[in-house]
This record gives C-alpha cells, structure tokens and sequence, in this order.
C-alpha cells in the first residue's frame, strides 16, 4: 500500500520519471483488484487523468502507452469507472484509437477503452457518440501474412470494445452491423488469434439482432467454438468458453446450424459444463445450448439421443437433486428433458428417469411451470404412470396453470392427455373449475383469429373438453361449456382431422344442454351444418357417427 501511495504521489508531481511510475503503477494492479482499489482511492485517477485527456503534454510513445497501461488496470477498481468517464476519459481514448499513433499505443487505449466500457451504459453512449467504429474496425483489419503480437493483441481488445457498445446501447449492434463489424470479428476466427473477445462480441450480435443468426452460422466456424469450450489451463480459457457457448446457444436457433455443431462435437463438452457446478453462467448457457439444439428439430433430437442415450436421464437427475441451479438453468433443462419426450424414441427413457413425478412437482415453480406442463404433455402418461402423477395433484396444478397467458397451452395439452379415458382425472378437471377456463381459451382464441400456436391450443383445450365431457357427464359441467359453443363450430368448419372429431364429440354431449341454442346455430350457418354433414358421411360407423347424427337431427 505504501508503495502504491507514493507512485500515485510521484506522478501528481509530475517533475519526471513519468514512464517509470506509470510502469510500475500499470504492473503493480494487473490481476490485483485490491491493488487497483487502493490506488484508486490514494487518487490515481485524479493524476492519470491529466496525463492522457485533452491537454496532456506531449509525450513518448512509450510513456502514453505506461499511462495507458495504469488506467486500464485501474479500472478494475470499484467507482473508477464513473470517475474516468465523467471527466473526458472516454472521449481521449477513443481519440488515440482514432489516431495515426503506433499500433502499440491504440492496442493500450483499446485495452483501457474495453474496460471503461464494460457493463457502463453511459461510457458506451459516450463512445458511441464519437467516431471511433470505423477505426475499431480497422484494429480488426487481418494483415497479410496474419497477425503479430501486437495487431492480435489490438483486434482481441477491439472486440471486447464492441462486445461492449452492442451489449450497453441498443442502436451500437445495428450501426455496428451496417458498418461491417460482424464480417471485420468473424474474419478474426480464421487467424491464431485468442478468441474469446470475438465470440462474447458475435454473442451480443446475436443477442441483440437475432436476424443474423443465419449469417453468424455461415461465418462462425463450428470446430472453433467446441475447442473453446473443452478446459484450458490458460488465463482467458474460463471467459473464452462462456463467450464459445453463449454464442452456440445463440446459433443453435438457426435450423441448419443445429446439425453442423453437432457434427462439431458440440454435445459432449456441452454436457461436461451442465453436469459441472463450477461456473454458473456458462451452466446456463450450456443448458440454454442444449434446449435449442433440440428445439423444433427432429433430426437434432435424434442425433443428440444416439450419441448420448443417457443424456435425458442425467438431465432429470440434475433437476431432481440440485436445488442451487439458476432459475434459467432449471428452466432451460427442464425444457430440454420435455423435447426429449417429444420423439418416441426417447420418450422412454424420460419416463424412467422419474421425469413424470419430477415435472408434476415443478408445476408449483413459476419459473418452469410451462415447460413442465410441456414434459407432461410430450409424455402423454397413461395407466399406472398416470395413476402416479394423479395422486400427487398433477390435474389440479395443471388447471391453476390454465390462467396463466404463457403455460395455459401446454396445460390445456397436459389434460388433454391426462383425462383421455380417465373418469378420475375427467372428474378431478371438472371439481376443480377445468371446463369454464377451458371455454374461455377457446372463446379468446376464437375472438382473436389466433395464429397457428394458438391454433394448437385451442385444439388442445378442446381435447380436454371433450374427454371431461364424456365422463363428468352432469348438466352442471355442460353448462359452464355452454359459452364456448361458438368457438366449437368454428372448430368444426376450420378443423381437420382429430380437431374436427373432437369438436363433434364436445358438441354432441351438449346436445342435451344447449338443444335450441345449437339447432339455431345449425339453420342460421350453412358452412357449419355443411360440414357436420359431410363429416358424418366420412366417419365411419361408431360412437363419434351416433353423436354426428344427434347433432344433424338439430340441424334439419
């Protein structure tokens, strides 16, 4: 500490040895914070700052880049950065990186410039209001014959800098794009240089500006993010790998990418991290990863599960025995066990991992509760294995959840499945208030000329209608699905197939409820009764024809 007061008191004089104070202030904080602290509480930034901002005399390359070197590691100093920024830090070094100074003293103000920045919304505002972007872009200019020490060591910290600007600003990422960053960091993938800046800089990219995704996956070479993410001993190893996997995560949404990571490699050092409690973040990236790798790609999941037919089981484990994961971490690999059990496949294999009575207890989670609701749906438990989940208050849970916008659709599937053939869960949906939330979710769905999604959902709500219907047969039950007779011959005319069956099947146990109400809707709309008419000519003999023929008897 003495040592650090009387170097800071030495560069305030400012009478000489500048360039070696500086030196020894710069080396004295790297990788120390507690040293950068006490300097910057003894007042370095009140006597760095004259000696680079606006006004500072001239001096020696080798002297700026000292005192550039001292303010970066400065800035790790808690309160340094709102300090340097409020009087013209920012501004001065993204003048030298602007300048026509050596590449050595640019590289400094890159390096001081990325630290200034990092998670400081203003500072960014600050740098992005200069024009500095285009001479960050040129520090990313590959020299023929590939880089030096030196211009690696420039372009690493140029991407930390826009890795900054597009994460703090929302406009930095598209001014960035347009000015050509993401072609100026991908191009860094074909050199020998470190990578971890460029992929935390491209993850922001995609982050921020999702459209990209395509681009990113032609540009991004596959083979450098999976060795990223295996261990490294070296200093950066444990940022460039959260940098690698967020990135993969943010990738693995573009269909043709999902297979090109896989065939990369990317699953087993994937399943490494998630199964390894040491850095939660890159764990929930990781998980993240995973989820969308198998996410609305049928091909992706069958891959994953023959490379690793395990892997659902160990996923189930982790959510049923580790109480400390991240509310993401859980979220994501719950909906990463809930994909698995949407291929036959693996569904097995989810099933005997306790997945059902691990997703029935996640339902009280807010933070899963939908991708739970998912895993149950995807399993589609019947006989003993539902028995299971019913005794442990699955229906009930499941009907709260059909309240809820942004889990109702995979709760009203859930139910479907679970009272298809069940009297006790068609019982339990109904005592517990299921049939008037579920007209509701037709009625809404219906009101709003709904995209396809909710198409699903209501096909789904209607499934659970129908099978509640069927076996809580009380006129009590049919009346509270009155309301959503409308929205049931809509289904009719628009559905096809099953959605179709199911409508007719819900309409004809409201026959004996709502007789008038439905032999008006049948005279008073030709395409409905049309399509009742031509159905039941289509279906053959059976229960689901003898309810056809009750309606159509209203309809003449």
């Amino acid at each position: 500490a003495g040592a650090i007061r009387s170097i800071v008191l030495l560069l305030g004089q400012r009478k000489g040895g500048i360039q070696e104070a500086s030196y020894a202030l710069w080396h004295l904080q790297v990788g120390q914070k507690d040293h950068a602290q006490m300097a910057f509480q003894d007042g370095a930034a009140a006597v760095l700052l004259p000696l680079f901002t606006a006004g500072a005399p001239s001096s020696s390359p080798e002297v700026t880049v000292n005192v550039l070197g001292a303010v970066t590691s400065l800035l790790m100093a808690e309160g340094s950065q709102d300090a340097l920024g409020a009087h013209g830090a920012v501004e001065a070094l993204c003048d030298y990186i602007s300048s026509d100074q050596p590449l050595r003293v640019r590289q400094q103000a890159a390096a001081a410039l990325a630290n200034l920045l990092s998670g400081h919304g203003e500072n960014c505002r600050k740098a992005l209001r200069t024009s500095t972007l285009e001479s960050l872009l040129q520090l990313l200019q590959l020299p023929e014959g590939g880089h030096s020490a030196s211009s690696a060591s420039a372009a690493e910290h140029a991407s930390a800098v826009l890795a900054n600007l597009v994460s703090n600003v929302p406009m930095a990422a598209q001014q960035a794009a347009d000015a050509g960053a993401v072609e100026a960091l991908a191009s860094q993938l074909q050199s020998s240089i470190r990578p971890g800046q460029v992929f935390a800089a491209l993850a922001n990219f995609s982050a921020k500006l999702p459209k990209l995704c395509p681009q990113l996956a032609a540009l991004v070479p596959e083979h450098r993010l999976v060795e990223a993410m295996k261990p490294g001993d070296t200093n950066d190893a444990p940022r460039a790998r959260l940098a690698a996997v967020a990135l993969s995560a943010n990738l693995a949404l573009h269909g043709p990418a999902k297979l090109r990571l896989l065939k990369a490699g990317i699953l087993k050092p994937l399943t490494v991290i998630i199964e390894s409690p040491a850095d939660k973040a890159t764990r929930d990236n990781a998980a993240t990863a995973l989820a969308n790798l198998l996410e609305g790609h049928q091909e992706a999941l069958a891959k994953v599960f023959m490379e690793m037919p395990d892997l659902p089981r160990r996923i189930v484990y982790i959510l049923k025995s580790n109480k400390n994961l991240l509310p993401s971490t859980r979220q994501q690999l719950t909906r990463a066990a809930a994909l698995f059990a949407s291929r036959e496949a693996s569904r097995v294999a989810v099933k005997e991992s306790g997945a059902p009575e691990a997703f029935t207890e996640m339902l009280d989670d807010p933070e899963v509760a939908r991708d739970a609701a998912m895993g149950l749906l995807n399993l589609a438990p019947v006989a003993k294995d539902r028995d299971k989940i019913l005794v442990k208050g699955s229906v009930k849970k499941l009907v709260s959840l059909l309240k809820e916008p942004d889990a109702k659709a995979y709760a009203a599937g859930a139910l479907a499945n679970l009272t298809a053939g069940s009297k006790n869960a068609s019982s339990q949906a109904a005592s517990e208030g299921a049939v008037p939330l579920l007209a509701e979710i037709l009625i809404e769905i219906g009101n709003a000329k709904s995209p396809a999604e909710d198409r699903d959902c209501a096909a789904w709500a209607l499934g659970a209608l129908s099978h509640i219907l069927e076996f809580a047969d009380i006129e009590a039950v049919r009346q509270q699905a009155g309301p959503a007779l409308p929205a049931m011959c809509e289904h009719l005319v628009e559905g096809h197939g099953y959605v179709q069956d199911l409508a007719i099947f819900a309409l004809g146990t409201l026959v004996a409820t709502a007789a008038q109400q439905l032999r008006k809707t049948f005279r008073t709309n030709a395409a409905t009764a049309a399509t009742l008419r031509k159905a039941y000519e289509e279906l053959p003999g059976g229960p689901l024809k003898d309810r056809a023929m009750k309606l159509l008897r209203l309809a003449n």
